[in-house]
């Protein structure tokens, strides 16, 4: 390299570096006009457009004229509120988060902010997101709660596709014999989304206990646009439970009659509770030991008196106690008793 080339060469870093010192110092510059620089707008339903403001203030002693504002990402579109700033004026850069333009996934954008005057600077924001789409369900959960086989409630879910206006709901799917769901329907859009409306009640067939189980949506996402001309459905779990209990409540559930000698008698109350009014029409036991005395009244509550005669065998004895109204001709409920009958000679013995 001859020594011309040399001091070519020279030269030029030496204009390099000043002008990169002089772009350094303009970046910064402009930087301390700003507070932050970054903004995550995390998860973000596919459809909405949610906005976020830079704020922006002259410090200096010249009105600072913002130049161009530009967007690295079509998920972002970025605006000033104002273009000229005088001193110690406020402004803001508005970034919207423009999900219906890019789709679903994480996606971020550099937003260049260049300034005209009094000096040639420019600041860099950073936007970021995670664009989601799917089904919400509001509630999450069917909760029926408990309940009796003389009222079943009905409930309804909400059904909201954030980012997909063309979701349809073909068919809803149980493998519980127990239900009955009324066909989805469907109360609007919002926005970039559509709303339907699922209602579902219990069968009166459902049995006692606690039952739990899964509807199963069967959705089209995108009918207008079928690949070759075929249905791509898929399945969404809603979730469901209920206390099925008898439209008759005994209490106490245990009847405990303490410890008695052969003949001795016992009277205890058993209170029997329904929602609607009944009648006891019979109440039956395995044992003759025990006797009954109801009104015979049609009533919401009853308050029974339950008598025990202590039989001849010695030691523990359980035995349960059937309840029939006239609400069913099954049993409406059920109660177990409990004694011990002691040998009174044995303990006049042990007292010796």
């Amino acid at each position: 390299m001859n020594l011309q080339k040399i001091k070519i060469a020279i030269f030029t870093l030496l204009i390099l570096g000043l002008v990169g010192s002089n772009y350094s110092n303009a970046q910064e510059w402009a930087r301390k006009m700003f507070k932050e620089y970054t903004h995550d707008f995390k998860d973000v339903p596919l459809g909405e457009v949610p906005e976020y403001r830079f704020e922006i203030q002259n410090i200096y002693n010249e009105p600072m004229k913002i130049h161009s504002i530009n967007s690295s990402c079509g998920c972002t579109v970025a605006s000033a509120t104002k273009q000229v700033l005088k001193t110690w004026e406020k402004g803001e850069i508005v970034c919207k988060f423009n999900t219906p333009a890019v789709g679903a996934g994480i996606k971020q954008a550099t937003v260049t902010v260049r300034f005209a005057q009094p000096h040639v600077g420019e600041v860099q924001l950073t936007v970021r997101g995670n664009i989601v789409s799917g089904v919400s369900l509001t509630p999450n959960s069917i909760e029926f709660g408990q309940v009796t086989d003389s009222k079943m409630p009905r409930k309804t879910v909400r059904i909201t596709s954030s980012g997909n206006p063309y979701l349809v709901i073909a068919d809803v799917k149980s493998r519980f014999d127990h239900i009955t769901v009324h066909p989805p329907r469907r109360v609007g859009n919002q926005g970039n989304s559509v709303v339907y409306e699922l209602t579902a009640e219990l069968k009166p067939s459902a049995p006692k206990g606690y039952n739990q189980g899964e509807l199963y949506l069967i959705v089209e996402e995108n009918p207008q646009n079928r690949p070759g001309g075929q249905r791509i459905l898929k399945q969404i779990p809603v979730k469901f439970n209920a206390k099925v209990v008898s439209p008759l409540q005994v209490a106490p559930e245990i009847l405990t009659l303490g410890s008695l000698e052969p003949q001795e008698k016992v009277t205890q109350k058993v209170f029997l509770t329904s929602d609607i009014p009944f009648k006891i029409t019979d109440v039956r036991c395995m044992s003759n030991a025990f006797s009954v005395k109801a009104d015979g009244q049609k009533k919401k509550s009853h308050i029974v008196e339950i008598s025990y005669t202590g039989v001849k065998d010695f030691g523990r004895h359980e035995n349960e106690l059937s309840f029939y109204t006239d609400l069913d001709s099954k049993v409406a409920g059920k109660m177990k008793a409990i004694v011990d009958i002691v040998d009174p000679s044995s303990s006049d013995a042990q007292d010796e």
